[in-house]
């Protein structure tokens, strides 16, 4: 089975932070770059992902940016990347505030970085594209034309669109985004 996606330009959300969101937020230093090379474990993110070796190889070029990864206590971590724990959603929000920029898999986290203006690059593959969950504000790379495949088991065609997204061309993205 699959998800049938339509075209859509989303909107980016609002946050309004509480006090202590905000005081989380102003504790930490501007200027890092936020990955996210993590997935939730439902069954079709396996057709979402970029692979973790790939995140780390995209980390080991560009060493002189000050890599961060958001997240609860115990998650997994990419070498030469600091982690900054964050307790909730809303607090990994607002530590996008201070980010300079973001990398990772379309998700929660990019619709996130899109609410609180963060500019980013976005790895679509051929599950779903930027013609679905895209925000002008990122720098898209998805595979192939149409909206994507929407398959909700193992798909041979997602697995084989993120195998064609090179190191090269998400480093490219990524310098281009830094301008």
């Amino acid at each position: 089975s699959s998800w049938i996606w339509r075209q859509y330009s989303p909107i980016p959300a609002e946050f309004f932070f509480s006090d202590d969101e905000k005081k989380f937020a102003d504790s930490l230093n501007s200027g890092f770059v936020v990955i996210e090379p993590n997935l939730k474990h439902r069954v079709e993110d396996v057709n979402r992902d970029w692979g973790w070796g790939n995140f780390a190889a995209l980390v080991s070029i560009f060493t002189s940016v000050d890599w961060v990864q958001l997240g609860p206590k115990g998650t997994k971590v990419l070498p030469n990347v600091r982690f900054i724990e964050t307790a909730s959603p809303r607090m990994a929000a607002a530590a996008l505030t201070k980010a300079h920029r973001f990398v990772g898999h379309e998700g929660g986290m990019h619709h996130m970085a899109a609410a609180v203006g963060l500019k980013g690059v976005v790895i679509y593959g051929g599950y779903i594209s930027e013609h679905v969950t895209g925000y002008p504000i990122h720098r898209h790379i998805s595979v192939g034309s149409g909206l994507g495949c929407g398959s909700r088991v193992k798909c041979e065609h997602c697995t084989e669109a993120m195998k064609s997204i090179t190191l090269d061309r998400v480093a490219l993205e990524f310098i281009e985004c830094l301008k």
